[in-house]
């Protein structure tokens, strides 16, 4: 129940000014408080909500849990201590019924189980904590089970596929950053790459790799470009990237970045490329950082 307000109070304020100083956009703030019981603002006269300083470090709170990999609707217990640990033990106790799902070669449950995930944790958190594992087990434990590990990467194929194409039709012609792979095949790693783009508010299109020579100057210079994305596959040396590239780097008229694990030891990069560090997410983060801020507002630019 919200607390009414007697007088004014200067030091508290409104929820759009709750949501500049916390990033949460006030839809969700008021669905944390209808919801999950998460906020409790005091009100005007008129009905408006008012928040004190109290309530922004709890937002914060919240986005600290969420970061962590902690659905909303299991944040409220957790404000009064740390439970790092049960954290943990979640996430795992999400992943078994997800692998028994691959063992017995199960898609509906599959998806079932995806569903309920995806439902209740930022995509970022999805990725991180219940794809990336699935998909290392399946790589480490189920060698000898190739149609296992071929269900999951076509089935993420295809649901992060529907994401991206939601994602373009909303989009409309906005500018967009191309992402590509470099080396071995890593098409699922660049859907995940543009996936945590789009979630992140950056108009991103994956595309199944970088193209040949001159090809890539003439990709680069379409309107509907804003930058290129290179997800470079683990194995990927320094001598075949430059090769690769060339001199294209050089004359591209958009940004040219290059992001994956191996990126650390091709220091010193080619001429014109730069590197964005970190998982999936942080990727997302930093290149929003690094591009103009029309880029993110899903504006074209020329």
């Amino acid at each position: 129940m919200n607390r009414p307000l007697p007088a004014a109070d200067p030091t508290r304020v409104p929820i759009s000014r709750l949501s500049e100083l916390t990033g949460v956009n006030p839809v969700t703030l008021r669905a944390w408080e209808r919801r999950y019981g998460l906020l409790r603002p005091q009100r005007t006269d008129k009905g408006h909500r008012l928040y004190s300083e109290e309530d922004v470090q709890r937002v914060h709170n919240i986005l600290d849990w969420l970061n962590k990999g902690v659905a909303i609707s299991r944040v409220r217990p957790l404000l009064a201590g740390d439970a790092g640990a049960q954290v943990d033990a979640d996430w795992q106790a999400l992943l078994a019924p997800a692998i028994k799902a691959l063992t017995d070669m199960d898609p509906r449950r599959l998806e079932q189980h995806f569903n309920r995930v995806a439902a209740e944790y930022p995509l970022e958190q999805v990725v991180a904590c219940w794809v990336t594992p699935l998909m290392t087990h399946a790589r480490l434990h189920m060698p000898g089970e190739p149609g296992a590990a071929g269900m999951l990467h076509g089935f993420l194929r295809a649901r992060l596929g529907i994401r991206q194409w939601q994602a373009a039709r909303r989009d409309g012609r906005a500018a967009r950053v191309l992402v590509m792979s470099l080396g071995s095949d890593e098409d699922l790693a660049v859907l995940m790459q543009t996936a945590l783009l789009l979630e992140n508010g950056v108009p991103a299109l994956s595309l199944s790799a970088l193209p040949e020579g001159d090809q890539i100057r003439l990709l680069a210079a379409q309107a509907s470009v804003r930058a290129l994305l290179l997800v470079l596959s683990p194995g990927l040396t320094r001598t075949a990237l430059r090769r690769r590239l060339g001199a294209a780097p050089r004359h591209l008229p958009v940004p040219l970045f290059v992001c994956g694990g191996s990126v650390p030891l091709l220091v010193p990069l080619p001429e014109g490329v730069q590197a964005v560090a970190g998982d999936y997410g942080e990727v997302a983060r930093g290149l929003l950082a690094l591009l103009p801020a029309a880029t993110a507002r899903g504006e074209v630019n020329r």
